[in-house]
Parts: C-alpha cells; sequence; structure tokens
C-alpha cells in the first residue's frame, strides 16, 4: 500500500514539473522578450547585441536553474564554461532538442545564433532576438556576410546547429549543411565542437510539446574537438558529420537515482 501510495505521490509531482517547465519557459522567453521592446529603440546600436546576449543568457540560466532545482531534471553543462572567454569561434552542436539553444546560452554570454525568420515576429521571441543581434535565416549572402562580421569582433561567438533543424530522434541525426563551413573558412574561425547527449527524446522534431516526457530528464554538452576548416565545404561539412555520429554512437547516460 505504502508503495503504491508513492508511486501516485510521485506520479502527481511528475505532472506538476511537466507544467512547471513549460510555464517557466514561457515566463523566461516572455522576460527576454518584453524588455527588449523598449530597448531596440533605446539602447544606442554598438550595445544592444551586447546587452540583448547578456539578457538572452540571464534568463536561459533561469530556465536551467529552475528544471535543476526540480530534483527530477539534471543539467550538467560546466564544460562549456572553458569557452567563455574564447573568442572568433564557430560553435557548432547537434539538436536534439528544442531546448538546445537555451542550454548552451546559459552559459555563453557573448554568443550570437542564427535563427528562423518566422521567429522575428514572434510574440515569445521577436524582440529579444533582434536586440540581440541574431542572424535570419533566409538570405544566404547576408546571412554569410553577417556572421563573417560577428566572428570577426573581439569578444565575440556564434552557435549553429548544421543539421538546419532538430534531429528527426535522439539517436539519429539529420544531414548537415555546409553553410556553417563557408561562414568559418570566409571568416577565418576555428569550429569548436560540442556535443549535446541526453536520456530523453522530449521536446525533438517530432515529440508533441504537450506530452509529458518520463522523469528524470538528464542533459550533458561536452565539448568536442577543434577544426580548422580544409578543403572545399562540402567535404569539410561530410567529415564533420562522421564525426558526430561517431561520437554520439554510445549508450544512453544512467538516469539519476
Amino acid at each position: 500500500m505504502a508503495t503504491r501510495f508513492t508511486g501516485a505521490i510521485r506520479k502527481v509531482m511528475d505532472w506538476f514539473l511537466f507544467w512547471a517547465i513549460l510555464a517557466n519557459l514561457a515566463i523566461s522567453c516572455i522576460g527576454w522578450s518584453l524588455p527588449a521592446l523598449p530597448l531596440n529603440s533605446l539602447l544606442p546600436k554598438h550595445l544592444r547585441a551586447r546587452v540583448g546576449q547578456f539578457t538572452a543568457m540571464f534568463w536561459c540560466r533561469y530556465f536551467v536553474w529552475s528544471m535543476n532545482v526540480s530534483g527530477r531534471v539534471r543539467c550538467d553543462l560546466t564544460e562549456l564554461d572553458a569557452l567563455r572567454e574564447e573568442q572568433h569561434l564557430l560553435i557548432v552542436s547537434n539538436h536534439p532538442s528544442l531546448l538546445d539553444a537555451l542550454l548552451i546560452i546559459s552559459r555563453l554570454p557573448h554568443i550570437a545564433c542564427i535563427a528562423k525568420a518566422s521567429l522575428w515576429n514572434n510574440l515569445f521571441f521577436g524582440a529579444g532576438i533582434r536586440l540581440a543581434g541574431y542572424i535570419r535565416n533566409d538570405a544566404p549572402r547576408q546571412l554569410l556576410r553577417e556572421s563573417a562580421g560577428i566572428l570577426a569582433a573581439p569578444d565575440r561567438q556564434m552557435l549553429i546547429f548544421p543539421e538546419g533543424t532538430r534531429s528527426a530522434s535522439r539517436d539519429r541525426l539529420s544531414p548537415f549543411r555546409p553553410g556553417f563551413a563557408a561562414i568559418a573558412r570566409r571568416a577565418g574561425a576555428d569550429v569548436q565542437t560540442i556535443l549535446i547527449e541526453s536520456n530523453t527524446a522530449y521536446l525533438s522534431k517530432t515529440w508533441k510539446i504537450f506530452r509529458r516526457p518520463e522523469f528524470p530528464l538528464i542533459y550533458r554538452i561536452r565539448l568536442g574537438r577543434r577544426f580548422t576548416v580544409s578543403g572545399s565545404p562540402q567535404d569539410f561539412t561530410r567529415s564533420l558529420e562522421c564525426y558526430f555520429r561517431e561520437e554520439l554512437a554510445m549508450p544512453d547516460l544512467e538516469p539519476v537515482a
């Protein structure tokens, strides 16, 4: 009887945690974007990106903290701290979840991203994206030029998911697109790989947002190798995709006790 009662309590708590995660995700997005509305007009241009990216890090860190404090989610992101002071660096990652950018941004205060053009007018993201100086993905030539400009500036980094969208599943990468390699070569920037590992497919490409996951949730980010683009962007892209597939071909993470 006691075991059944404990199981019922745990189930109720997991449902509460699930809705708390979604609520905190919405709070973090609104907390980022609402102040950005006036700041986009009030701040001088040279300060907007720095303020926007620091604000993004603050709210992403709040979201990660709010998940960790539950005791049923564990995010091990400490390896990213080694990149905080790096510059002229293109950070490339796999993309298994809707949460990936939030996890990475929470540890890196000066990182710009490439974002879908549809997000520019999104209620939750639009103003914050513009303030942070992120780059639209719908104009390839402009994207290449602006990305190279960001990577050439001091104390700046860029994050790119070379799959272009979330992975089809936790253990199956989508084909990499070569645009990131062309950006790195034009900017003369190194490519730093990071690998996101998890024990769950929560918020992967086919996961419906109101579908509850099984807890505990574990997210770990580890630093991979650093590369310099050589050869054609297409050849480099194929070799980097092979590298990611080899690194991610490992057993699932153990759940938290």
